[in-house]
């Protein structure tokens, strides 16, 4: 297309909006992806132009500029983005070209070869898990590799040593060689669910008027320890190997590997906060808001909390406990003599489910966003060592190894800002 400008007047009666589409696209295809976003902002037009899969890669990013202290920030332009998850420090993303890793310290991306389409991404505690529709894939973050493939309909549980199946007649756990370590006809009961660490195996088994909760030592291939109650719920096991667990929503319970010994308390885990425990302590929660810190060694409780508020979060760190309450006040407690150590007003407009997956904390520093800015809070002195400037009012909080990642997804731009905090 060739247009003859022969005089001022006729130059100002040209319109860009007049302009084709295949020319706009061709004369776009010449712009950088940061030019390509701020020309969207011109008018409809462009906007609708700029947005061409043609222009955009499937996945395209650039390290756009130094910020704070030389602290960089990633953007990633996914026109066809499916969906993202971030664990640790790799953030995991589905585009139409199927499953990408990428470490959040900018790290070059990998592309996982999958023998299956994907549906659905997230994380497991030794992995990232990607669903298809009859399959399941285990794949290492590391280097992108699958680790192990599942029939999705028949496994029940796994995790790094162990795994659970349906068979025939049996529920089978075995290694992931194929190793069976033990085979449970189902005439035992129906499989409800199971938690693991190291060598201890804990499961419940459903029969007609109760449940079974069996406790099993993987290296010496024996049973610990069973009990029968109407209900369990909020099954885990420790990284000390304590077993928790509750019995009607109504008691408490942990089997004590250490010491072979059970103790119950008139209290519950909490729901989602049944894996809040340190080496030595682990929470129990009561109907009238009061919470116990107890501990692993001899079930003695060692503190009751008495928070006037409703509780929206609760988390331990060490011999600290942390605590957020519905008028919005953050506090940090000391475990022992159970006196408040600091207290802080949060954004009254925060909502409890920004807070439920309250702490995040690396290098006994905990990082939350208040009134437009990121505080910094040293659990051991209990103060305020730093605040950050926050750009990202949506953006989500992620730290690991000394480091804060600030997340937003937009449109189909997601910016990671990453600094050091010492």
């Amino acid at each position: 297309m060739i247009i003859d400008v022969t005089s001022r007047q006729e130059a100002r009666r040209l319109d860009w909006s007049n302009l084709p589409d295949e020319l706009c696209l061709k004369i776009f295809s010449f712009l950088s992806w940061q030019d390509l976003e701020n020309v969207a902002k011109v008018c409809e037009l462009w906007r609708r132009v700029s947005q061409d899969v043609t222009l955009w890669p499937s996945y395209f990013r650039l390290l756009t500029g130094i910020l704070h202290n030389s602290d960089p920030t990633l953007h990633m332009h996914m026109p066809n983005l499916k969906q993202f998850c971030i664990f640790s420090n790799h953030i995991a993303y589905l585009s139409p070209k199927g499953c990408s890793l990428m470490p959040l310290d900018l790290g070059d991306e990998k592309d996982v070869e999958l023998p299956f389409p994907v549906k659905r991404l997230r994380w497991h505690p030794n992995g990232l898990l990607a669903d298809g529709n009859e399959k399941v894939a285990l794949i290492n973050p590391a280097n992108a590799e699958v680790m192990k493939e599942f029939d999705g309909e028949k496994i029940l549980f796994f995790n790094k040593e162990i795994m659970i199946e349906a068979d025939e007649a049996s529920w089978e756990i075995s290694t992931f060689s194929g190793e069976i370590i033990l085979s449970i006809p189902k005439k035992e009961g129906d499989f409800v669910e199971a938690a693991c660490c190291k060598n201890t195996l804990a499961f419940i088994l459903q029969k007609q008027d109760c449940q079974i909760l069996h406790v099993y030592d993987l290296a010496n291939r024996e049973m610990l320890w069973e009990k029968q109650a109407e209900r369990f719920s909020n099954l885990a096991v420790t990284d000390h190997e304590n077993v928790l667990f509750e019995i009607s929503k109504k008691f408490c319970g942990v089997y004590s590997l250490k010491r072979e010994m059970v103790f119950m308390y008139h209290a519950t885990l909490g729901g989602d906060w049944a894996s809040q425990s340190t080496d030595d302590y682990f929470l129990c929660f009561t109907n009238d808001n009061k919470i116990r810190v107890c501990s692993f060694d001899n079930g003695a409780i060692i503190h009751v909390f008495e928070p006037q508020i409703e509780i929206i979060s609760a988390a331990m760190w060490e011999n600290r406990l942390i605590l957020y309450t519905a008028d919005h006040i953050l506090s940090i407690w000391d475990v022992k003599s159970g006196k408040l150590l600091f207290s802080l007003l949060i954004n009254v407009q925060s909502t409890k489910e920004e807070f439920k997956r309250l702490p995040n904390i690396s290098h006994n520093i905990l990082a939350l966003k208040r009134e437009g800015a990121i505080v910094l809070i040293d659990l051991l002195e209990a103060k305020i060592v730093r605040e950050l400037e926050s750009h990202e009012e949506q953006s989500d909080l992620f730290m690991n190894d000394g480091t804060l990642h600030e997340i937003r997804l937009e449109s189909n731009s997601l910016a990671i800002r990453s600094r050091k905090f010492f």
